[in-house]
């Protein structure tokens, strides 16, 4: 389910409301590469949506340059260990807009990155900054042709990916009730599974 990036992108131009970019980026193998949300808000602010759970890459578009912000977001949460190539614009052929939401105080735009990345799970960052705070440094992985049952819908999905999770983190982080109905009702999950829809009609 591939949407038309130059609509929005006019649309973002007429009223300002597409605030916030997000990535998922996807091997050669077919594997999704997702963050790690903290369990402690690092800005000391109660807490945090989505903690201790999943999270795909991205955050508030900065400079009104999505590109830009799509690398810096990816490069922090995964705590260097997903490194975005440097020739990757949106218009690169690799990078694919799967998801578009409207909010009631801003819209969301979901990509896809099939390559042009590099995956380093040995990286290891110990920096002070909040904004690497806000991750674990935990990437989930998961095979987004195989493990995705799109036919089951939103929750399928996110049940899905919650047990890919569980399986290869701590499964305790899942006893919290509010974070998992964080996850399982977001945005994110549509993404992955149009992500997942995408790869089974392009036969990528």
């Amino acid at each position: 389910m591939k949407i038309n990036i130059q609509e929005y992108l006019e649309k973002r131009n007429i009223n300002n409301q597409l605030k916030k970019c997000y990535i998922i980026p996807i091997d050669a193998m077919k594997r999704a590469f997702l963050g790690v949300k903290s369990l402690n808000n690092p800005y000391g602010k109660g807490r945090m949506w989505n903690q201790g759970m999943p999270n795909v890459f991205g955050g508030n578009i900065d400079d009104n340059d999505i590109m830009q912000t799509l690398k810096r977001e990816t490069l922090e949460e995964s705590h260097h260990k997903i490194i975005i190539d440097n020739d990757v614009t949106l218009e690169h052929p690799s990078l694919t807009p799967i998801h578009y939401s409207h909010q009631d105080r801003y819209d969301m735009i979901f990509f896809a990155l099939f390559g042009h990345f590099q995956y380093i799970p040995n990286a290891n960052t110990e920096l002070d900054n909040p904004a690497y705070k806000e991750t674990t440094g935990e990437i989930v992985s998961f095979n987004i042709k195989n493990d995705i049952p799109i036919e089951g819908g939103q929750q399928s999905v996110a049940n899905a990916i919650l047990n890919k999770f569980r399986n290869q983190f701590d499964g305790l982080r899942l006893r919290d009730d509010q974070s998992i109905r964080d996850f399982s009702e977001s945005e994110m999950v549509i993404a992955i599974r149009n992500a997942t829809e995408f790869i089974l009609d392009t036969r990528f």
